[in-house]
């Protein structure tokens, strides 16, 4: 048994094969994610290439799905299983009395412009009806309109802005009102001592005089 280097290599196992009831040559073999296996015999030479195509309409014709990688096919027998599997049923619709139930009660607690009342949403609305949510949101889109954004309040905004900026000149003026306090202070004794080293030049100064007269 020889293995051949093809294209059809990135799908199916291919090599070659001397069956003991068959005919020698290229054999496919599939593989499902059950671990059913199927050879098709593909040709006869060991040389050239094989093109993907024929090899996977001959498995598809033996009633395999051929997967786009080697581990996605799918065999018969799994293709019946999964087509007799139940399919999950689609959500209900809402009736047209449902709807205007819905609706009712939306125009109670929802305001186009405003949005909904305080404690209030969707989700609130759809409890109260025992409805589900998607009923309540698709009858508010389609008949009342959006939940609108916040407003902003730039007034208040701006207002905030200038309290802050008024804190903050408060909080300079202080420290600078500070520092200017702690500056005089230093500036006063700092002329206390030269006023106390002047009296000290003078007073050094008379007595040097008084023993030049004597």
């Amino acid at each position: 048994m020889s293995r051949q280097k093809s294209n059809t290599n990135r799908l199916f196992d291919v090599c070659y094969k001397t069956p003991e009831d068959g005919k020698a040559g290229n054999y496919a073999t599939i593989c499902c994610g059950c671990g059913t296996k199927e050879d098709v015999y593909v040709a006869a030479s060991v040389g050239g290439t094989l093109p993907v195509e024929p090899v996977s309409r001959k498995f598809r014709n033996k009633g395999w799905v051929v997967g786009s990688k080697a581990n996605g096919h799918t065999c018969p027998e799994c293709k019946v299983r999964e087509a007799a599997r139940p399919k999950a049923a689609p959500p209900p619709e809402a009736t047209s009395l449902q709807r205007r139930a819905i609706l009712e009660s939306l125009e109670v607690v929802f305001d186009p412009e405003k949005g909904f009342d305080e404690g209030y949403d969707d989700n609130r609305v759809a409890k109260e009806l025992n409805f589900p949510r998607k009923w309540v949101s698709d009858v508010r889109e389609l008949m009342i309109g959006p939940i609108p954004a916040p407003k902003v309040d730039h007034l208040a905004e701006a207002r905030a802005c200038l309290k802050e900026v008024v804190r903050l000149v408060e909080a300079s003026s202080e420290a600078c009102k500070a520092e200017a306090l702690r500056a005089s202070e230093r500036a006063g004794e700092r002329a206390s001592e030269i006023e106390r080293k002047l009296r000290e030049t003078e007073q050094h100064l008379s007595a040097c005089t008084a023993e030049g007269v004597s």
